[in-house]
């Protein structure tokens, strides 16, 4: 019996409608015999507790039957407040999770409270406004012929809609996987060479040959693919820095050396120079027809030869 009855303790958010109404509900299925209100008024007041068990003890010579005794705990431990109940009744909505047998049980109490001899058509209608708009806007499109009829029909369109809920949360998991396959499946280098495409404008140092030699800047130019055809070797080059001539007198196919050529090209240029010895001196990045060492011993041997002859 302690599983379909609790102690009832008199507080302000006990309700004492609830707890007789488990007390009936227990000895109808109890296979007790003997006299149903007798057994109520009987068993009753063993479940009184704290503040209602000392209401008890002060009434009991008072109290003689199960309609007296029921009558007199509601009055003493029922809502008084009839606004706080109408408010409740007013306000008692579905709330977006709550379930439709939670919200429907909640307002037959309400109701019941609020006016014991509501109709059941005023009961559908105060159901029915209450529920959630996904709800609402189907249950509004049926009819009913009890309040529990309500019940029923409202919890096949419930169950409708968690069926088609899981419809959607699986096409969605669904194109979402199927997102996330498509992006893995892409090659890894589309991703680096988008991340590390280089600026089309770069700070890098631009060597000029010209009149003024050995004279360079750091400009900031557009990058450009080297030329098809390679620079001139390194003979043709020394011959264009070393000979001083107008630019109208060299000719076209030299002149276009004379431009500015990109770093990447003065490295190549600047290797193939160093891999080169003099075999009068012993030095790199020249030949001995261009050794200046040499160019220096034979002037001054010509000078020693002509002063010789002077003399």
């Amino acid at each position: 019996m302690k599983d379909f009855v609790k102690p009832f303790n008199g507080n302000p958010n006990d309700d004492i409608i609830k707890w007789l109404e488990s007390i009936v509900h227990y000895f109808g299925i109890a296979q007790i015999s003997g006299d149903k209100e007798t057994l109520y008024f009987q068993y009753a007041p063993a479940f009184l507790k704290e503040y209602a068990y000392k209401w008890w003890a002060n009434q009991k010579h008072y109290i003689f039957s199960w309609s007296i005794f029921k009558q007199a705990v509601i009055t003493q431990f029922a809502e008084k407040n009839e606004y706080l109940i109408a408010q409740q009744f007013d306000q008692r909505k579905q709330q977006i999770n709550e379930p439709v047998i939670k919200y429907y049980y909640d307002i037959i109490d309400l109701c019941k409270k609020y006016d014991s001899d509501m109709t059941d058509k005023q009961k559908i209608r105060k159901l029915t406004n209450g529920l959630k708009l996904s709800l609402y806007q189907e249950a509004i499109k049926e009819t009913y012929s009890t309040s529990f009829d309500f019940l029923t029909k409202v919890q096949q369109l419930e169950n409708i809609q968690k069926l088609i809920e899981l419809r959607q949360n699986q096409t969605t998991q669904v194109s979402t996987i199927i997102k996330n396959d498509d992006k893995l499946s892409l090659p890894s280098h589309s991703y680096q060479s988008s991340s590390r495409q280089p600026n089309n404008y770069s700070t890098r140092p631009t060597y000029y040959s010209s009149s003024a030699q050995n004279d360079y800047s750091y400009t900031t130019q557009q990058s450009f693919p080297p030329p098809s055809n390679p620079y001139p070797s390194y003979d043709h080059y020394e011959c264009n820095q070393n000979q001083q001539y107008p630019a109208s007198q060299v000719p076209q196919s030299q002149q276009r050396y004379t431009q500015p050529y990109s770093v990447t090209q003065h490295k190549n240029y600047s290797s193939r120079k160093s891999d080169i010895y003099c075999y009068n001196c012993g030095q790199p990045g020249h030949i001995a027809r261009y050794c200046q060492q040499e160019t220096a011993t034979s002037s001054k041997g010509q000078q020693q030869q002509k002063y010789s002859k002077n003399q």
